[in-house]
């Protein structure tokens, strides 16, 4: 990338425009990962009072029956977790190119 201002600012607004989306992907991802711990949670119960034994055996049969669950769980949080960290390395950026802008601007007298 030249390090021209007006390329830098160009930049910047190109990587601007990405927030808004990542920002609903994230809502929707955190709602999803939300709605699958409800569920996991839902259908652990379940399991447990419906199952017979020691209290070991019945957590051990509840976590069987709702392995589903617990895995759409785990890969519901995952995908907001990278998102989330997709936000960051975003923010990274932008923070980068404001330093990189500020430097050349001021390298080219224009600050």
């Amino acid at each position: 990338m030249d390090a021209h201002p007006a390329n830098i600012e160009l930049e910047l607004v190109r990587l601007s425009a990405q927030a808004e989306p990542l920002v609903a992907k994230l809502a929707r991802q955190s709602r999803e990962a939300a709605e699958a711990e409800a569920e996991y949670r839902i259908a652990y119960a379940t399991a447990f009072l419906k199952a017979d034994g020691t209290v070991a055996m019945r957590e051990q049969i509840a976590t069987l029956a709702a392995g589903d669950h617990l895995l759409r769980r785990k890969i519901a949080e995952a995908q907001a977790d990278a998102t989330k960290e997709a936000g960051r390395m975003l923010r990274a950026q932008l923070d980068a190119l404001r330093s990189i802008n500020a430097n050349a601007r001021q390298a080219a007298g224009l600050s």
